[in-house]
């Protein structure tokens, strides 16, 4: 797959979307199993703020029936997504706000992973996109956890962890009252997806860590690198 070249917001400081990184991350093999609980074969799918299309590879390859659509606000992130799942249909969406008039139909699944926290107003944004998710149906919503080993070890050290587009952060327990009390949200189940205490090295080149440091996530749910909920429109939400 060629270097994909940097969109201009990417290039002023945020860095949230690699777009060299193409593997998969722990988040998205989380996400794309957890998926699997809520699709059927032909069910609908949005992965809004596909990034460079490793959910979305991990979404089909999980479940291979589904109507996928991806949005992104950066056409070589859509380019890069549909080089991976050319059966997807893509959609641009606006860059500094959750817009979803665009896509004119609902959804069984929509996905809005690591997308919330570079909102100005998370509850609108998760309001919107509720919007387009059929009554009856789930959101599974993930946002990075700044209370993971990472960034407390980078506190330790006197380093700055931050990331130009993320405007908010939750610990596991704000993200809780986040959706609960604060957006008022059906919450069905939360998830983690790895606690990231072993070398990168390790982890890459020792299949065991990483099983590792996902069976820890059992144990130590508060330090998941990912927060992770699955979210569900009411039925009678019409």
């Amino acid at each position: 797959m060629a270097r994909l070249e940097l969109a201009s917001w990417e290039s002023d400081g945020n860095r949230h979307v690699s777009l060299t990184r193409l593997a998969p991350r722990p988040h998205h093999r989380a996400i794309a199993v957890a998926a699997t609980r809520y699709v059927r074969r032909g069910s609908s799918v949005l992965d809004f703020g596909c990034g460079v299309g490793q959910l979305a590879g991990e979404l089909v390859d999980r479940c291979p029936a589904i109507d996928l659509t991806v949005a992104d606000p950066y056409q070589s992130c859509l380019d890069a997504t549909l080089e991976r799942v050319p059966t997807a249909t893509a959609v641009m969406v606006a860059e500094d706000e959750v817009d979803t008039t665009a896509f004119g139909r609902r959804f069984d699944l929509v996905v809005l992973s690591h997308v919330l926290e570079h909102t100005q107003s998370p509850v609108s944004a998760l309001c919107a996109v509720l919007e387009v998710v059929e009554p009856g149906g789930h959101c599974i919503v993930a946002t990075p956890n700044p209370a993971r080993p990472g960034v407390l070890w980078e506190g330790v050290r006197r380093r700055r962890y931050s990331n130009r587009g993320h405007v908010v952060a939750w610990d596991p327990s704000h993200w809780r009252n986040f959706l609960e009390n604060v957006a008022g949200v059906e919450v069905v189940e939360y998830l983690g997806d790895e606690v990231q205490i072993l070398p990168k090295w390790l982890v890459n080149r020792i299949g065991v860590a990483r099983k590792l440091q996902r069976a820890l996530v059992r144990v130590l749910p508060w330090w998941s690198f990912s927060n992770i909920a699955v979210v569900r429109r009411p039925v009678g939400d019409v």
